[in-house]
């Protein structure tokens, strides 16, 4: 026990003396509840005043790491918190999570909490998907460090790349009974599982037998050598060595203790475990009523059988187990806040065995009686939630991952109905970062900044989460905290090293996001992502079949609005586009493109593709691309050019860092020509004058849909300037041209 020096005793007005207080405190720290409910009515906290600006703070001992929580820890108020629950410690967040406040608060507020008059249960898997990158773990930890603040969260957190990949799900769920069993919350107390103890003595330990009888004895031997773990004992090393193994986790000596000796307290109790025990692995395995220690042999002959079916069965029975013994623990007490169980990296063999072995045992409990919210992540949408959850069914991988609700639905998708009748699993999709958040993040990095660069750093990423916070360091490599960034220095950006990396962040990334995680060649992967679409790129390279069922199942895919078919994510097919342009492969930039452009097909009208004028564009070639333009004005209706324009003119550019936008911009004016060649003006427009601005216009797209050709939208205006010309050629149109030139004049850019 702890020193009590300046801690203070709160109690409620009910408790009628303190002798009965001091009676039931000292029973309770004899049987070894510490801290923690005392018969569900008085709580105590060990508190140390703090003055925090003008408000009256106090901060909780985290009894965990025995150290101090941070100085932004909770108020401590008799009255109701965001929590629901008197006196319990609220964890301020000075730094939330940008972009994803509505997910966290679904989490830490709706499914977590547990009011005293209606404890809430029986929350479903909650499963993040998304690429590298999007934050997945930056969730987890931040959930994990509020949970360390609070005085009644109880967590665990389990990173499964550590495990084995042949591991089955029953070591995972061993790794979190020991993490939350031997921790101790302030306001909690420990937890307890017996149950699933006893299941893994069975599994791991040399104690099945055919004889009921002899199995009895083997385990009550084993249970009451644990109760003496704690006591001084000559042979304590082999005892610790041997239950470690029998429990599952080698080498934990704290493992025993928890799992065991905070179990069993005297010799009958060893023996109302055991008959516990053999009374829930009875019914787990549809054991006849009073079959006594059959069912242990019958879980120790199921551990020993190899195949797939036993071995997930086992799974089941033991995470229902470990559910048991959870709910066990919330029978009683103070028990504010349900438990929360992290799991990241899930898309690993063991972690997908580990999903379907919760979610199952979960479906099979009672949602009162299931305090456990569980949230995994993962960045491989194969084997999603969304399958799991529908059996029998596997869509393409595109529509899988398009289909996923995002991070911000989430309190609509989380909470359960009134009927309980939520699914075991759901999945979201981490969405990209908006524009406002990306600002939010700007302000943390330079919070006196007087020219903004979150919308060049937005546009340059689309909000990719890793990609917004390394081009916000290599801005501070450049010395954007102390002088506003030049166009050219933001050019660079991608050509800038960040502190602690070793490469500069355009060749970190291409292999950080994606190509580290393919078996394929770079090259293929990189002339691959040159054209427009996948189909496109499946067409044009026969070679690449299959890439883009890999990329799509690694959530790096999204879907054009155009076209319907699945495109690279923007930032990622920036920076690869990037590298094959710098890296000097065997086929080259124009080469690469004309290929893609003979494989484009005919359009319904007989002119050439859309396809074919982005490729040319790509090359910089301009004058086809203007009169097509120009042509189709007459043809379509406003709407319909503009999609033309803007998917031509979304080509990408290999153009030199030096010069500036407007350097770029005339001399590819001067390329287009003066005027345009003899015979290429439709009758609307006899002497060229809506050529002249269309081509204008194309020019000043192209470079304003790269930001690393225009960072600051110059090119916006000469952009609105066009689209207002071409309004006043068009009446019928004009109306959606001069929105359209309105919205570049707002410096608007995806």
């Amino acid at each position: 026990m702890p020193e009590w020096d300046g801690s203070r005793l709160f109690r409620p007005p009910a408790l009628d003396n303190f002798v009965t207080f001091s009676a039931q405190l000292r029973h309770r720290l004899e049987c070894g509840f510490g801290n923690g409910d005392l018969g569900g009515r008085t709580r105590i906290f060990r508190v140390r005043c703090l003055p925090v600006r003008s408000s009256a703070y106090c901060r909780a001992t985290d009894l965990r790491s025995r150290e101090p929580a941070p100085e932004n820890g909770g108020r401590l108020s008799g009255g109701r918190g965001r929590t629901g629950v008197e006196g319990c410690v609220r964890t301020e967040d000075d730094h939330p999570l940008c972009g994803r406040d509505a997910l966290v608060r679904t989490i830490w507020e709706t499914s977590l909490d547990r009011p005293r008059n209606r404890p809430s249960g029986g929350w479903p898997v909650v499963a993040l998907y998304g690429p590298r990158g999007s934050g997945k773990t930056a969730v987890l930890e931040h959930l994990a460090e509020k949970s360390r603040n609070h005085a009644a969260q109880p967590f665990a957190r389990v990173d499964l790349t550590r495990l084995d990949d042949r591991a089955w799900g029953s070591r995972v769920i061993g790794e979190l009974a020991y993490d939350l069993s031997s921790a101790k919350w302030p306001q909690f107390g420990r937890l307890k599982f017996p149950r699933f103890a006893v299941g893994r003595m069975i599994v791991e330990g040399d104690v099945a037998t055919d004889s009921p009888g002899d199995t009895q004895i083997a385990i009550e031997k084993l249970l009451k050598q644990a109760r003496n773990l704690d006591r001084t004992s000559n042979d304590v090393e082999t005892l610790t060595s041997q239950l470690a193994k029998l429990l599952g986790l080698p080498g934990l000596l704290g493992l025993v203790g928890m799992l065991g000796a905070r179990a069993i307290r005297s010799g009958p109790a060893v023996r109302l475990l055991f008959q516990t025990a053999t009374k829930f692995y009875g019914e787990a395995l549809q054991k006849p009523p009073n079959s006594g220690s059959a069912a242990l042999v019958a879980l120790g002959r199921l551990a020993r059988n190899p195949d797939e079916d036993s071995q997930s069965r086992l799974d089941l029975v033991l995470c229902e187990a470990f559910l048991a013994d959870l709910a066990a623990n919330y029978e009683r007490g103070f028990r504010p806040r349900n438990c929360l169980v992290l799991l990241d990296n899930a898309h690993s063999p063991v972690g997908q065995r580990t999903l379907t072995a919760l979610a199952a045992a979960k479906a099979n409990r009672a949602p009162e009686s299931d305090p456990l919210v569980v949230l995994a992540t993962s960045r491989d949408v194969r084997d999603s939630a969304q399958v799991l959850l529908r059996r029998g069914t596997r869509p393409e991988v595109l529509t899988r991952w398009i289909e996923l609700p995002t991070d911000d639905t989430a309190g609509d998708v989380i909470r359960r109905g009134p009927a309980g009748t939520g699914a075991p699993v759901v999945a979201l999709r981490l969405a990209d970062l908006t524009l406002d958040s990306v600002a939010d993040i700007e302000n943390r990095y330079f919070p006196d900044n007087a020219r903004p660069l979150a919308p060049f750093v937005h546009s340059l990423t689309r909000g990719h989460p890793w990609g917004v916070h390394k081009v916000f360091q290599a801005c501070a490599a450049l010395n954007a905290g102390k002088r506003a960034l030049s166009e050219g220095d933001l050019r660079r950006v991608l050509d800038t090293q960040c502190r602690g990396d070793s490469l500069a962040l355009g060749e970190l990334a291409g292999g950080h996001l994606l190509l580290n995680d393919l078996s394929r060649d770079v090259e293929e992967v990189l002339v691959w992502s040159a054209a427009r679409d996948v189909v496109a790129a499946e067409s044009a390279f026969p070679g690449s079949a299959g890439l883009q069922t890999e990329v799509g199942e690694l959530c790096w895919l999204v879907r054009s609005p155009a076209a319907g078919h699945g495109v690279l994510h923007p930032w990622l097919r920036r920076i690869l586009l990037r590298r094959l342009a710098n890296r000097g492969a065997t086929t080259s930039w124009n080469d690469l493109y004309a290929k893609l452009a003979a494989h484009s097909s005919l359009s319904s009208t007989g002119t050439m593709s859309l396809d074919v004028r982005y490729c040319e564009l790509a090359t910089g070639v301009l004058a086809p691309a203007v009169a097509d333009l120009n042509a189709s004005f007459d043809v379509v209706d406003a709407e319909s050019w503009i999609e033309q324009f803007d998917e031509i003119t979304a080509a990408p550019t290999r153009l030199p860092a030096d010069g500036s936008v407007h350097d770029y911009y005339s001399r590819l004016v001067r390329s287009v020509g003066p005027k345009p060649p003899p015979g290429e003006l439709p009758p609307a427009d006899p002497y060229g004058e809506r050529w002249t601005t269309i081509a204008g216009m194309t020019v000043a797209r192209w470079l304003w849909s790269d930001p690393l050709c225009d960072p600051a939208v110059t090119m916006g205006r000469l952009i609105a300037l066009g689209y207002r010309d071409l309004a006043r050629r068009s009446p019928e149109g004009q109306p959606r041209l001069i929105v359209e030139a309105e919205s570049y004049d707002r410096r608007l850019r995806p």
